[in-house]
């Protein structure tokens, strides 16, 4: 599951992202690196006392022989760039694989405006557009993640889960066992299209121009599925992951078996490894980020949470298409209907009195005695005091008074609606422009009678 830290980082003041490190164990560096950590501190005590206590001089002579031409060939290796650039990429294509996730939410809203009918067949065409449509995506994600493989093993199980019914299902296998081998997630978009171009036939669709609409999100959809399989497809090559992690592990054992010889006080023991443990928790750590982000659909903490995604986009499919279908809230008047505010409520602003009023800009600051940062509000004359006036210089009330303004649900008496500021500055320019234009052919004629 996804690890989110976003709320415990809303500040950068005090230790924020030490607290995340050291009181976070999911998703954290040490919980990557702890196992490998110990082996490698484990390695470097056995090679301590081999080399300062089983070994004779003649023995260590020709190890600090050999280990000087190893110290001069781990030089060699370009450990960061190797893995600075091997993560760059491994992360820019991890985030290209989640804005691959195509979401169903905006087919939904589509199906739900154009397809109408509140008898049950046009409810069940918007309900099964949107069932396969999900069904597609669900067959990418078992494809793709092990997760969801463990959720619904077999095909059967979709249809306990109300993805599929067992006539869909037979379809869906009678055409896998005439044209095995690849994936039909394809095949349930092709049934929402048909459905929806039904639907048009049958009226429910008022025009062609909906229906295209429909049938283009629909292979929007079919193109974000396509281009997931494809990362499953097409990955890093193998050659350049070996590389990457051979160079890492050739780096910690070259340094592991010259790290005797820097103790140049025969007879002395390092027992605490610390600064070798930090660059070995570095790198190793940088390696292990690779590793884990090369597979966002996987089992690791921070991959993507597929089965949420599966139930989040039925439940919100369903809810849009059914329960929301042709359905609004009462058209009411808001709340700043007279005018349009210069400032709105917020508790978490200081008082008005507190407002530092600058004439240089078209802003001026709140100050906080308790806070540095200065928030900017709409600009305002200093003799006015600071307070929520609309430009009607109108204060407006914290309860909304409105009126039910749609004449479809309910008609109300002695409602007027106004011209708007704007439109009546719009009126007086056009009046001028023509009294302009009135006086510009009247002073014409005067001076050229002829004309």
């Amino acid at each position: 599951m996804t690890v989110t830290y976003t709320d415990q980082i809303a500040t950068a003041k005090g230790l924020t992202l030490l607290k995340l490190m050291f009181f976070k164990w999911r998703g954290s560096l040490l919980r990557l690196v702890w196992k490998d950590l110990i082996v490698f501190v484990s390695i470097h005590y056995v090679i301590q006392i081999i080399y300062k206590y089983i070994l004779n001089d003649d023995s260590r002579n020709y190890l600090d022989c050999f280990f000087s031409h190893v110290q001069e060939y781990q030089k060699m290796i370009p450990l960061s760039f190797v893995l600075g650039f091997f993560v760059s990429t491994v992360s820019v294509r991890w985030w290209n694989q989640f804005e691959s996730i195509p979401w169903p939410t905006h087919i939904a809203v589509y199906v739900s405006s154009t397809l109408h009918g509140y008898d049950e067949v046009g409810r069940a065409m918007r309900r099964t557009i949107l069932r396969y449509v999900n069904l597609s995506l669900v067959m990418v994600f078992r494809a793709l993640s092990p997760r969801v493989k463990k959720r619904f093993p077999k095909m059967d199980d979709l249809i306990t889960a109300g993805f599929i019914n067992e006539s869909e299902l037979s379809v869906l296998q009678d055409i896998e066992k005439k044209y095995p081998g690849y994936n039909k997630n394809w095949l349930p978009i092709c049934w929402a299209a048909n459905l929806a171009t039904r639907a048009r036939d049958d009226g429910r669709i008022k025009d062609d121009f909906a229906l295209k609409t429909i049938i283009e999100e629909l292979n929007k959809f079919r193109a974000h599925c396509g281009a997931l399989m494809n990362y499953a497809y097409i990955c890093l090559p193998l050659v350049y992951i070996q590389v990457v992690t051979l160079a890492t592990y050739t780096y910690f054992i070259l340094l592991l078996i010259q790290i005797p010889r820097k103790n140049e006080n025969e007879g002395s023991f390092n027992f605490l490894p610390i600064l070798i443990s930090l660059q070995f928790v570095f790198y190793m750590g940088w390696l292990k980020v690779a590793e884990t982000m090369i597979n966002p659909f996987g089992d690791d903490d921070d991959d993507f949470e597929v089965n949420n995604m599966i139930d989040k986009n039925l439940i919100i499919s369903y809810l849009i298409v059914d329960i929301m279908h042709d359905d609004h809230p009462e058209l009411l008047k808001d709340q700043y209907w007279d005018g349009i505010p210069s400032t709105l409520p917020d508790r978490g602003r200081v008082h008005p009195k507190d407002f530092e009023i600058s004439h240089i800009t078209d802003f001026f600051d709140v100050k906080d005695e308790n806070d540095t940062k200065t928030t900017p509000v709409a600009y305002q004359d200093a003799n006015q005091e600071a307070n929520r006036f609309s430009m009607y210089q109108v204060k407006f009330d914290q309860i909304p008074r409105s009126s039910v303004i749609d004449e479809t649900y309910r008609r109300v008496s002695n409602v007027e609606i106004s011209q708007s500021h704007l439109q009546r500055q719009m009126q007086k320019a056009r009046e001028k422009v023509l009294s302009r234009q009135i006086s510009y052919e009247t002073s014409t004629e005067t001076l050229n009678p002829h004309l």
